[in-house]
C-alpha cells in the first residue's frame, strides 16, 4: 500500500447539513470522525426542523452555541468529578491511615490478650496446685485432728483410770 493510499484511508468523507466534506483523521480513526460528523448533522437537522424560519447560518450558529454549551457543561461536570475523585482519594488515604492505626492497635491488643491469657493460665494452674496442696493439708489436718481426738480420749481414759487407781489406792491404805 502506497503512502497516498494510507493517507486516503485516514480521510473521512462526510455529509453535514447537506454539504459534503473530506476531513483528515490525524490521531482519531475514520470511524470516530464519521460518528462526530453524524452527531453534528443530527443536531443541525433537529434544530432546523424545530426552527424552520431560521436561515442556515443562524441554525449553524444556534447549534454551535448548543454544542459549546454542552462542551462547557461537560467540562464542568468532568471538573466536579475530578474534585470528587480527589476528595475520595483523600478519604481513602485517611481511611488507610486509620486502618493501619487500628490494625496496629489490634495487634497490640492481641499481644496483650495473649500475654494476659498466658498469665491467667499460669495463675489458674497455680490455683489448682494450691488447691491440691490445701486438700492435702486439710487431709493431714483431719488425720492429725483424729489422732489428737484419739489421744485426748486416751488421755482422759488414762486420767480417769489414774484417778480411779488413786481412789482405790487411798482406800487400801
Amino acid at each position: 500500500m502506497s503512502i497516498d493510499e494510507k493517507l486516503e484511508n485516514k480521510k473521512a468523507k462526510v455529509e453535514i447539513f447537506g454539504d459534503e466534506y473530506v476531513i483528515k483523521a490525524e490521531e482519531e480513526s475514520v470511524e470516530y470522525i464519521e460518528r462526530v460528523a453524524q452527531y453534528v448533522d443530527q443536531e443541525l437537522q433537529r434544530v432546523n426542523n424545530k426552527q424552520t424560519r431560521l436561515s442556515r447560518i443562524r441554525v449553524m450558529v444556534l447549534v454551535a452555541m448548543n454544542l459549546a454549551d454542552k462542551y462547557f457543561k461537560a467540562n464542568e461536570a468532568r471538573d466536579k468529578v475530578k474534585q470528587r475523585i480527589k476528595r475520595k482519594e483523600v478519604e481513602i488515604k485517611n481511611i488507610k491511615k486509620q486502618y493501619k492505626k487500628l490494625s496496629n492497635e489490634h495487634n497490640n491488643l492481641k499481644k496483650n490478650y495473649n500475654s494476659l491469657k498466658k498469665q491467667y493460665n499460669e495463675l489458674k494452674d497455680k490455683k489448682h496446685e494450691l488447691e491440691n496442696k490445701n486438700d492435702e493439708f486439710q487431709q493431714k489436718h483431719d488425720n492429725l485432728q483424729e489422732k489428737y481426738d484419739e489421744l485426748k480420749n486416751a488421755y482422759h481414759n488414762l486420767e480417769d483410770e489414774y484417778e480411779a487407781f488413786l481412789i482405790e489406792f487411798d482406800k487400801e491404805d
